[in-house]
């Protein structure tokens, strides 16, 4: 049998402000916003948060991967999605909540596709969503609040994660071999890095991410 490896993964950000390089960290203990409220980016300690990250490339097609059972829910509250970047395994259940008193609307999009469509009034019961298959990066979107959006990765492995306020995470179990790990973020886009794991090997992987982000899959 072969051992399983480990892969640790870290997210550095670099932003591109008036065609300056400036590196952005805040201190310690500093409430860590997400981009979509204006001016402000996930940053803590010049680590990027709500990056989805997963092995794009080099596991076996149709692999007997185990699957995850843990069910992912995702709320309105404040009229804001809450967590702002989301991930799951093909067939993970998720739950969509309506904490506010007000309508909400889950329009889902897949390449820029609608798929789903969905009011949820206040009070109303938890939405549970069947995803499309290794999908990679869904959107979600409120029409009757616009700037409510939320960003999801489907993937059809157990091997994503999307990384916390620390900007960082990990994969854990991965078997050993040669892979292309992406990361993505809603404004800056799809990075890649390429590496190899031995049987029992830990690596870590440092995503850089700079420029003014136009983002895209």
């Amino acid at each position: 049998m072969v051992k399983r490896a480990l892969l640790g993964i870290a997210l550095l950000l670099t932003v591109i402000v008036a065609g300056l390089a400036l590196h952005v960290a805040l201190a310690t203990g500093d409430t860590v916003f997400s981009w979509k409220r204006p001016g402000n980016l996930g940053v803590k300690d010049g680590k990027l948060a709500d990056v989805f990250v997963w092995i794009k490339d080099g596991l076996p097609e149709n692999g007997n991967y185990p699957r995850r059972s843990d069910e992912v829910m995702l709320d309105q509250r404040g009229c804001i999605y809450h967590p702002l970047t989301l991930a799951l395994q093909v067939d993970q259940k998720l739950t969509i909540k309506n904490s506010d008193p007000t309508l909400h609307n889950v329009h889902a999009y897949q390449a820029g596709a609608t798929f789903s469509n969905q009011a949820q009034p206040p009070s109303a019961r938890p939405l549970t969503k069947k995803l499309p298959a290794a999908a990679t990066v869904l959107q979600f979107k409120c029409d009757v609040h616009p700037w409510m959006q939320v960003y999801l990765g489907v993937v059809d492995h157990p091997y994503f994660r999307v990384t916390g306020p620390d900007g960082t995470f990990r994969l854990a179990d991965v078997p050993a071999g040669d892979y292309v790990v992406g990361a993505w973020h809603e404004r800056f886009g799809t990075r890649e890095a390429r590496v190899t794991l031995a049987a029992g090997e830990t690596k870590d992987l440092a995503f850089s991410f700079g420029g003014t982000g136009a983002g895209g899959n």
